[in-house]
């Protein structure tokens, strides 16, 4: 098992599609946008370096599988430098489940997350990763996290 950084940009886009078809259903006729915005995403983030896809390969195949959005913000006492960590689409492919390999993408994103001295690291939890994720010391913040949907 190696932690990689994942830089091509073709198999960003089939690891973020393999982890949202698991997640919603993705109409075919919003799958093209989507994937063009998210290759735009990337071509630009992964130059600024404020995205890092890192990857469990097992020989030639990448199994598993997280994204780090790194973001800077005002600095307030939650987050006393402002640099803040967002981890997303922690996806491991279904043949490879339960076998530790999600573990160790969240492990890698926290260690990248220190390096580059964030103050804080958040994620949203589905129910199958919870466990896994208050097993690392992620906690829940002690606040209802409210949104606005400003577009369909």
């Amino acid at each position: 098992m190696e932690i990689i950084k994942i830089q091509d940009i073709d198999l960003l886009v089939l690891l973020r599609f393999a982890f949202l078809s698991e997640m919603i259903s993705i109409p075919e006729d919003d799958r093209y946008s989507l994937e063009s915005n998210f290759r735009c995403y990337c071509e630009k983030h992964l130059r600024q370096d404020d995205f890092v896809a890192l990857g469990v390969c097992i020989g030639s195949e990448i199994v598993s599988c997280g994204f780090l959005v790194v973001d800077e913000r005002p600095a307030s006492p939650a987050f006393p430098n402002g640099l803040t960590g967002t981890v997303l689409n922690v996806y491991t492919y279904p043949e490879h489940q339960r076998k530790g390999y999600g573990q160790a993408v969240i492990e890698a994103i926290i260690k990248e997350s220190k390096e580059r001295n964030l103050s804080v690291l958040t994620l949203s939890a589905t129910e199958a990763g919870k466990r896994l994720y208050d097993k690392l010391g992620f906690t829940e913040p002690g606040y209802t996290e409210m949104k606005l949907k400003m577009r369909e």
